[in-house]
């Protein structure tokens, strides 16, 4: 406690009077004296001490697909949920998109489609839902135990669905009751589900879910600064860097990606995988894709900068690791992820006008 000088006054009420009375001759003087009394005043000054608040900051939880800050009460020990998603023309804009943890892109018959993966988040609606190929499995099951949905596909597909490591949430499952038809969206491309529904779905006791991709809190940065990158899938794929954004915008044939919600698409990170496409004869000749082996990657980091290098994969349970020219590892920064998967050769820069019309557009 701080102390405070105490005050003091001091205030004189009387005065000396002094009388002298001759009796008689030659007696001594007789004096009559009156005592003076000192009355004393003390003022305290009154000090109030004011007890320091300290108020601590509570960390909140990091996503693991992400690496960004989620809320406290935000379930991180359910398994990934991914969401076979339609490319198609008259599927746009699609539902949900704009809050996937993880979006991957690959290609089937003269078109591409979207594997939403979420998990830190959910999309009350999500879809137009799609059917699985065999590419799927391969891939997804780098989440580990995931949970997988799906319109459904022929017999061989759906065999091999359910013979991975993955639970099967799809129209065809147990979960089938979850999906609707969303009447203003055509034929088939209204297929539509919510992930809050499907992840009820999800085991008590599954196991946590796995990384894809080494991702880092300073992970994303130190490469080449581009305005961005063209993908050609047979569509043109662009992605273009915008401050505003923070993240790198895509575009499709020119026109911006939204989703249903009017959010633009602007990932933190975005990994481009030299795919090799075998075709399905499980799926009347679909595209296949390789996802276990190697290829060339570019990896667009969170600071707006391009590296290349190359991307191994040892098995369906394993991550992609992508190596530098150095040698090193690329890792990623955090934010939300695209993953494109283009034939080799098919990802180049974009010229710097271009990609200032794209996002003036």
């Amino acid at each position: 406690m701080s102390h405070v000088p105490r005050f003091r006054s001091v205030v004189l009420i009387g005065a000396l009077a002094a009388a002298t009375v001759a009796c008689g001759s030659g007696d001594d003087d007789d004096a009559t004296t009156t005592t003076v009394a000192e009355t004393t005043t003390t003022t305290e000054a009154t000090t109030t001490t004011a007890e320091e608040t300290t108020t601590t900051a509570v960390a909140l939880p990091t996503a693991p697909l992400t690496g960004l800050e989620v809320d406290a009460g935000t379930d991180l020990d359910r398994p990934a949920l991914v969401v076979k998603i339609d490319n198609h023309r008259q599927a746009r804009p699609q539902a949900g998109l704009g809050v996937a943890d993880i979006v991957f892109e690959l290609r089937v018959e003269g078109i591409t489609r979207f594997a939403a993966v979420f998990h830190s988040s959910d999309a009350e609606v999500v879809g137009p839902v799609r059917s699985a190929r065999t590419s799927d499995p391969p891939f997804v099951t780098a989440f580990g135990t995931p949970l997988f949905a799906n319109s459904g596909g022929n017999p061989t597909v759906m065999s091999a669905v359910r013979s991975a490591d993955l639970i099967d949430v799809g129209h065809g499952s147990a979960a089938g009751g979850e999906y609707y038809r969303e009447s203003g969206r055509p034929g088939t491309h209204n297929l539509m589900t919510s992930t809050e529904a499907l992840f009820g779905y999800a085991p008590e006791d599954g196991p946590p879910v796995s990384m894809p991709f080494t991702l880092a809190a300073d992970g994303g940065t130190g490469g080449e600064a581009v305005p961005g990158v063209s993908i050609d899938y047979g569509a043109r794929v662009q992605f273009v860097w915008d401050d505003a954004a923070g993240g790198w915008v895509r575009f499709q044939d020119g026109v911006r990606t939204v989703d249903s919600d009017d959010r633009t698409i602007a990932p933190g990170n975005v990994v481009v995988l030299d795919t090799v496409y075998g075709t399905s004869a499980a799926d009347r000749g679909s595209p296949e894709a390789q996802t276990v082996g190697e290829g060339g990657a570019t990896v667009l980091g969170v600071d707006g900068t391009m590296r290349t290098g190359t991307w191994t994969r040892a098995d369906a349970d394993a991550p992609w690791v992508i190596t530098g020219a150095d040698g090193g590892e690329i890792v990623l920064g955090p934010g939300r992820t695209w993953v494109e998967m283009p034939r080799a050769g098919r990802t180049t820069p974009l010229d710097a006008t271009v990609a200032a019309d794209l996002l003036a557009s």
